[in-house]
């Protein structure tokens, strides 16, 4: 026998569709687990089931003499600890956004102090540091390796850089400071209300777009689509390319770019085919 529909709604409704090992929301990579395998007597109940994605899965399976195997007395704390979390607000989260878009942000920013002026030009480590506590949301914390290097820790980024100055802080972050768009409280940069203003004025100028990823549940397809227009495209004005289908059984997943759809599609792939004359 296998888990019942009752006991897999359950385990998947109180982990949110997170997997208890990496602890990352997969809706539609998520496996009900046996913490005791059936062979070994275990049985179907809740107590005995684990939210695990794909590739945790299968880690679990492996077996390895090199390093700890996991156990079921592990599985088992791990699974009440997500389910905690879970219950608490605490996850999913939101997932960070991604190093390219950063640097693309940083660009962008770059490109708009340069025309508008809005401040005397800034190093690129200084814009890169802006960046990533606005798309972070968080305050860097300095980190100093041996004299030699730092180690800037921002929410889930981490930025390193050679020191060698003999200055407390490194320039690019007096840059900042000197400019009053950051303030220090000992190893923490905090962005102040002069910079969170400027970064408010620079990102409603900011070029952003939706990107959405589909796949057609009829016949499996995934495609993307890129829009100016986040409302436009949804289950129910989607047709499938391939199929045809069009009475709204797709998943959608949606995303916010910064920068233009031009830089996104074609990308660096050139013209496969085209009917007409191109604009």
């Amino acid at each position: 026998m296998a888990f019942s529909e009752e006991v897999c709604s359950e385990v998947l409704a109180k982990c949110a569709r997170v997997c208890c090992i990496c602890r990352e929301f997969k809706p539609l990579h998520v496996q009900v687990h046996h913490i005791r395998e059936k062979a070994e007597g275990g049985t179907d109940d809740l107590d005995n089931a684990i939210p695990l994605c794909i590739e945790c899965h299968a880690s679990v399976h492996t077996k390895s003499k090199m390093t700890k195997n996991f156990t079921k007395r592990e599985l088992k704390k791990t699974r009440e600890t997500v389910y905690e979390m879970v219950s608490m607000g605490r996850i999913p989260k939101s997932k960070s956004i991604e190093r390219s878009e950063i640097e693309s942000l940083s660009a962008l920013f770059s490109e708009m102090f340069n025309k508008d002026k809005v401040k005397d030009t800034l190093s690129n480590e200084a814009l890169e540091v802006l960046s990533t506590m606005l798309c972070e949301r968080a305050p860097a914390v300095i980190n100093i390796q041996n004299g030699n290097f730092i180690i800037l820790e921002i929410g889930s980024q981490y930025i390193t850089r050679k020191f060698e100055g003999k200055a407390q802080y490194p320039s690019f972050v007096l840059e900042l400071l000197n400019e009053g768009l950051v303030h220090l409280n000992g190893n923490l940069v905090e962005i102040t209300n002069e910079g969170e203003n400027l970064v408010s004025k620079l990102v409603q100028t900011t070029a952003t777009y939706t990107q959405k990823k589909i796949k057609c549940l009829d016949c499996s397809l995934h495609f993307v689509i890129c829009t100016w227009n986040r409302e436009r495209h949804n289950c129910s004005t989607i047709q499938c390319p391939e199929c045809g289908q069009k009475n709204g059984r797709f998943l959608v997943w949606t995303q916010q770019k910064f920068g233009f759809i031009f830089e996104e599609v074609p990308g660096t792939a050139s013209i496969y085919d085209f009917m007409g004359t191109i604009p």
